[in-house]
């Protein structure tokens, strides 16, 4: 036994002679990934996500019931929201599109409320030019516009068809009438008929607290890189020399994770306090708890990295490409939400997920405790691995 703990002293005397290339490395990374945090930030938060919407409406002749239908849409709050609406003429159209005054124009065909009626549907030609998200929500608006026009007249066709086989064709004009009626009212009102609920990509975290958890994991993953130096794996004589002395993988591992993990609680003191001041983190003694086995959760991980990639400069190539892959997969770069649904569903059991959830308790506090039983799992479950890769 004193033999194990005179190792552990050692160990972690040799992780505390890394200190000046820790605070070094941890200054470079602040700056780094703090930068990094506020463009992602402000390009995913800003003031809004895109802009409004200009769109020219060309009539094929003064019309003006199709112009009250262009008013009737344009008032429609989905649409309002992010259109404005303005009758010009083709060349007019086509002046704005060489000036970028317009994103998109809709080309309105002659008796277009008579072809609705009757069913010809005359097609309405709608041209966008450029990409971006402008582009993409206007032509998800036609589109989902086209299939309400279709549902309408499919329910209209049907009723015509039903009163025409019980041979009650004098009906069919009341009947087109009285549905028409029925599909403008609920088209208007549509928005009273759902309960709207602000949702976040980020949860119940703000985007600043989610994006101050996910840089804290990433810039704790990280801070192995300057001291990559403690973390090389140890020869086999020295290891033999270890184990005639009765310290084992176990042990070894054990020792040298406590000694990373110290240098990490180290690194995150300053994060923790700055983010503190920032409002980004509460300070309490619960969240010094968390953070504590945030920077073991982080050190397991690092820890294994290193001994499966078996010498210094690949495991930092190794952690680095997987930190920002698993970071990325994880939703820690772009929240989870705007990722593909397959990647959403292994995203959660990837290591960097469960410490970025675990991370955000620094923000809400200790309601959501048990989500600091995952990262418990996760050091055991990485402590094994490491103990496995020392013995081969």
């Amino acid at each position: 036994m004193s033999q194990r703990l005179t190792y552990l002293r050692l160990e972690i005397k040799r992780a505390l002679l890394r200190l000046p290339q820790l605070a070094a490395g941890a200054v470079l990374l602040l700056l780094f990934l703090g930068l990094a945090a506020g463009f992602a930030g402000e390009r995913l938060y800003g003031d809004s996500a895109f802009g409004r919407m200009t769109i020219g409406v060309v009539l094929a002749e003064e019309d003006e019931q199709e112009k009250m239908l262009v008013q009737m849409l344009s008032h429609m709050e989905s649409v309002e929201s992010i259109c404005d609406f303005q009758y010009m003429t083709e060349e007019e159209a086509e002046e704005a599109f060489q000036k970028h005054q317009i994103c998109g124009a809709l080309y309105l065909p002659e008796g277009l409320i008579q072809g609705i009626m009757n069913g010809s549907n005359p097609p309405i030609q709608v041209r966008l030019e450029g990409g971006g998200l402008e582009k993409r929500i206007f032509k998800e608006l036609t589109q989902a516009g086209a299939r309400i026009l279709g549902a309408a007249q499919a329910g209209i066709y049907a009723g015509d068809q039903l009163l025409h086989e019980y041979e009650m064709d004098e009906r069919i004009g009341q009947l087109e009438q009285e549905l028409n009626e029925i599909y403008i009212n609920n088209s208007l009102s549509r928005e009273s008929l759902f309960q709207e609920r602000q949702v976040s990509a980020t949860g119940d975290l703000s985007p600043l607290q989610f994006y101050g958890a996910s840089i804290l994991i990433l810039y704790l993953l990280f801070l192995a890189v300057p001291v990559s130096s403690y973390l090389k794996p140890e020869s086999t004589v020295m290891a033999q020399k270890l184990k005639l002395l009765g310290i084992g993988a176990w042990t070894g591992t054990a020792a040298r994770l406590a000694g990373l993990w110290i240098l990490m609680v180290i690194g995150a003191v300053p994060f923790f306090a700055a983010a503190c001041r920032a409002g980004i983190f509460q300070w309490s003694f619960f969240a010094l708890g968390v953070l504590a086995l945030l920077c073991l959760g982080t050190a397991s991980v690092a820890l294994f990295i290193f001994e499966a990639a078996g010498n210094g400069m690949g495991g930092i190539m190794l952690l680095f490409l997987g930190a920002v892959v698993l970071h990325l997969f994880s939703g820690g770069i772009l929240p989870s939400v705007f990722l593909p649904g397959a990647v959403r569903n292994i995203s959660v059991f990837l290591p960097n997920a469960v410490l970025i959830k675990a991370a955000g308790l620094l923000s809400l506090g200790s309601e959501q405790w048990m989500w600091c039983l995952p990262v418990a799992g996760m050091i055991l479950f990485f402590y094994i691995l490491t103990v496995g890769v020392r013995r081969r």
